[in-house]
């Protein structure tokens, strides 16, 4: 719901989401949400907006065949807040403040099923708790501004601080902290009337990894009026979290933890991951009813931090620690097309190939992304009322980093619709018919059954009140 009070506009949406999950999966889930947005002048120059939100629910988790994993339930309380303030100060020339919190907490203690052990009382069942409260504080102030018709460009500082509370994966009740500062620029310059040149860069400081700089510049060469040509060249990172730099994850047999099974520990002193990436991109309009959009792209990562097995000093144990071990170079292309032959139909055609080449030394990076994909959708209007369209959808075979491999997918969907006017009512009926060309595996974890997509028939029914 959205309406005008006086000089303020509001937008409220409350919801409802559930489902039943995979049939061989404890995974089934429902939450509740409310988002709201609000947006209020404070003057001639100035204005404030905010949105608030909120969601909670229960989840599904855990394995039946794992001990320290095992089925149960994960309660969910999500809530962000977010405010800025604008002020115009000139033309193509502002200044904004913000001021962003979220909230996430999960309750998640559970018991294991009773273990044997060598020494009375024969068996016990282990306390296991993956409670995790976190929070995000965030403050960023930003100016928008011209210098000519053809250079404009954006700067700003921000600060950010993250806490977490997790004794299940960190060791420790204490609550723990990481503090980041950021500044960045970015310039528009349009040297010619058909050369654009965009460059920028941000710097970034945090408690973990230090310092770090991200830079990026951007060609965009207008070749015609109806053909673009365009090239980039960027550096970013990724920086190590708490729980990677500092896990501690241990299952305590006893009150006192005197007997315990340590399952991560992390060695800490991790560096950021990096990503270099390079990219050709080509965009034409054809006779206004066809269109093109092709892209060539490498992505060189390195660093990439994975986990590994280690002896544990001081017990007889193996532990999973954090390193950066991997790398991996992504070579790939991209290309749609979307054509309107006439005024009832619409194609889209999406095709995409990619090439992996990594290391492998704690993860399969190799086969983790389908080689090929591709999709085809056609939309037809049969009358003004009713609507039909076919989505086909092909994925090569991969497999996911902690699953098996997958088959290749090809899917098939169908959609009949039928839109309606009742008064101040509107909306549609469809019938959608999804993976009519029968079942498909989703995902394969390497311990249990596969996760499988069956064909299914199901009437959609949309109200719009005006």
């Amino acid at each position: 719901m959205g309406d005008r009070v006086g000089k303020l506009d509001y937008h409220l949406s409350v919801g409802l989401q559930q489902d039943d999950g995979f049939h061989v999966r404890h995974d089934r889930q429902q939450h509740q949400f409310l988002t709201t947005s609000l947006s209020y002048p404070l003057g001639r120059h100035d204005g404030v907006e905010a949105q608030f939100g909120y969601s909670g629910g229960k989840n599904k988790k855990g394995y039946f065949d794992k001990a320290e994993d095992g089925p149960r339930d994960q309660q969910v309380i999500s809530r962000y807040e977010q405010i800025r303030w604008r002020r115009d100060l000139s033309q193509g020339n502002n200044i904004s403040l913000q001021f962003y919190h979220n909230y996430h907490e999960t309750d998640e203690q559970f018991s294991t099923d009773p273990i044997a052990i060598p020494v009375p009382p024969f068996s016990v069942q282990i306390p296991i708790n993956y409670d995790v409260t976190s929070e995000r504080y965030d403050l960023e102030l930003q100016n928008n501004f011209g210098i000519s018709r053809d250079l404009r460009g954006v700067w700003g500082v921000g600060w950010r601080v993250d806490q977490v509370v997790s004794p299940g994966f960190l060791g420790t009740s204490a609550r723990q902290e990481n503090r980041a500062q950021r500044i960045f620029l970015n310039m528009e310059w349009r040297t010619t009337q058909k050369l654009t040149l965009n460059a920028g860069a941000m710097w970034e400081h945090d408690q973990i990894v230090g310092g770090d700089l991200s830079p990026r510049i951007a060609l965009n060469y207008q070749l015609t009026p109806r053909q673009t040509l365009r090239a980039s060249v960027s550096r970013a990172t990724r920086n190590p979290v708490l729980v990677e730099e500092q896990g501690d994850l241990r299952f305590c047999v006893n009150p006192s933890c005197s007997v315990f099974d340590q399952f991560v520990l992390s060695s800490g002193g991790l560096e950021p991951e990096k990503t270099v990436s390079r990219e050709i991109g080509y965009f034409a309009r054809v006779m206004g009813n066809l269109t093109l959009d092709l892209r060539v792209y490498q992505d060189n990562l390195s660093g990439l931090i994975g986990t590994y097995v280690r002896p544990y000093a001081d017990l007889d144990l193996q532990v999973k620690d954090f390193r950066n071990g991997d790398s991996a170079r992504v070579n790939g292309v991209e290309a749609q097309i979307t054509h309107r032959p006439n005024f009832k139909d619409r194609l889209i055609l999406a095709y995409a190939h990619m090439h992996i080449k990594s290391n492998n030394v704690d993860q399969n990076y190799s086969d983790s992304a389908p080689q090929t994909s591709g999709s085809l959708l056609w939309i037809h209007n049969l009358s003004d009322r009713y609507l039909a369209s076919l989505a086909y959808y092909h994925v090569g075979s991969m497999a996911f980093l902690d699953s098996k491999p997958v088959e290749p997918v090809r899917r098939l969907d169908l959609r009949l619709a039928r839109t309606y006017r009742l008064g101040k009512v509107d909306g549609d009926v469809a019938l959608v018919v999804q993976s009519a060309l029968g079942r498909y595996d989703e995902y394969y974890p390497p311990t249990m059954l596969e996760n499988e997509f069956a064909r299914r028939m199901f009437i959609s029914f949309g109200m719009n009140f005006r």
